[in-house]
């Protein structure tokens, strides 16, 4: 069982990892079986086959790319690591849109069982395209 020093600094890897876009880095920061749960629309994706879709449209196939971001706060409890973060993105048109949102990466037994990320339809629709419609709602993932 890992101690919570050994699951912040894996929360702190799985940040780091996904910002310098290295999927099998940031998949390896998770548990076998994570679970993802998107707020306030009250949906999620459980299992790494549903994690491995979703980061891989987000690395690879978004058409909104992110210029930077600026992390308001960051916290930590014994259930997990949470950020605020302002997201400044590029969209389509070449116009630059700021999100806001919060992430709490969840801590498990030896790794992070997932997150939970809330933000705006919005937000989720660039960041996970297709993948959004693949979601269930978060009663279904326990």
């Amino acid at each position: 069982m890992a101690t919570q020093d050994e699951l912040v600094a894996f929360g702190w890897e799985h940040f780091r990892t996904e910002q310098a876009g290295d999927m099998a880095a940031t998949l390896a920061t998770l548990e076998d079986d994570p679970i993802y749960e998107f707020q306030p629309v009250g949906r999620g994706l459980r299992g790494m086959d549903a994690v491995t879709r979703f980061y891989d449209f987000f690395f690879n196939d978004r058409v909104v790319q992110f210029e930077d971001s600026l992390i308001r706060n960051t916290w930590v409890t014994e259930h997990g690591l949470g950020f605020e973060f302002t997201v400044h993105a590029r969209m389509p048109d070449t116009s630059l849109q700021d999100f806001a949102l919060c992430a709490i990466l969840t801590f498990g037994q030896h790794k992070l069982t997932g997150e939970r990320l809330y933000a705006s339809e919005e937000f989720l629709r660039h960041l996970m395209g297709p993948v959004l419609d693949e979601t269930v709602p978060i009663a279904e993932l326990r």
